[in-house]
């Protein structure tokens, strides 16, 4: 997951130190309901991953979600959409 961002290592953990530091005080539903905030804004929140051969007898996985469905390398790249 860190690899196909572009921030350093010593940004990752500033990141995550800081993140911390400011919700270290929140209920367990706090939490749950800021993780969801995060969870929903991601690209791949909701999608149902399924493991196919395409036609050039590729493994690669088929996404589905509620508006479209894909098609991802097993590295995560979408060919199509």
């Amino acid at each position: 997951m860190v690899s196909g961002h572009k921030l350093s290592r010593e940004e990752w953990e500033s990141k995550i130190s800081m993140f911390h530091a400011k919700h270290k005080t929140m209920t367990k539903e706090e939490a749950m309901m800021e993780y969801m905030k995060v969870a929903q804004d991601l690209e791949t929140y909701g999608v149902n991953y399924y493991g196919v051969v395409n036609k050039n007898n590729t493994d690669v996985l088929l996404g589905i979600d509620a508006l479209q469905i894909s098609i991802f390398t097993l590295i995560g790249v979408p060919l199509s959409r």
